[in-house]
């Protein structure tokens, strides 16, 4: 994700929308803090876009799914989970264990 953040895809694409899927989302929080203090104390001297947060590309672009994660849930502050979808399919391992017609 730190690539999105950083890549400046986002700030030249801010209609492209990023789903990671099965992936949780109880690191997204910890990635999003650190990429914006990266952002604060570099983006004058890398090349870094200078005037987009990642937490404001990240909002705009990026949707995190979960299956169970109490973590991230929790972490899901007052008026946020924006770009946070639940899942409910059947992972790939349960999927063996049901005959499949021939």
């Amino acid at each position: 994700m730190a690539d999105w953040l950083f890549s400046g895809v986002l700030e030249r694409h801010p209609d492209l929308r990023i789903c990671f899927a099965e992936g949780q989302i109880g690191w997204m929080p910890y990635l999003v803090e650190r990429a914006d203090y990266v952002w604060r104390k570099h983006k004058y001297y890398q090349n870094i876009h200078p005037t987009v947060a990642p937490s404001e590309l990240f909002r705009r672009n990026i949707t995190g799914c979960f299956i169970e994660d109490e973590v991230g849930v929790a972490m899901l502050s007052p008026g946020g989970g924006h770009g946070i979808a639940g899942s409910a399919n059947v992972s790939n391992v349960e999927l063996f264990a049901y005959p499949v017609p021939r």
